[in-house]
């Protein structure tokens, strides 16, 4: 796995680990709360980690075969 792999997997482990937090925030915060965090919804978020893990192993192991 080259630098910028590696580094890319990290961000994209620590975005994960972000989202969980936030899911437990806004579990136990108030309506009123709830609506000042703004406006990206979950399927955005884990859409866009799917997409980047695609590249991470598509760049990997393409060029093993």
């Amino acid at each position: 796995m080259t630098a910028t792999n590696a580094t890319v997997l990290k961000t994209v482990n620590e975005i994960e680990k972000n989202l969980q937090d936030l899911k437990v925030r806004l579990f136990f915060s108030s309506p009123s709360e709830q609506r000042k965090f703004g406006v990206y919804k979950e399927g955005t978020i884990l859409r866009v980690l799917k997409q980047t893990r695609r590249q991470l192993w598509n760049e990997k192991y393409s060029k093993a075969l």
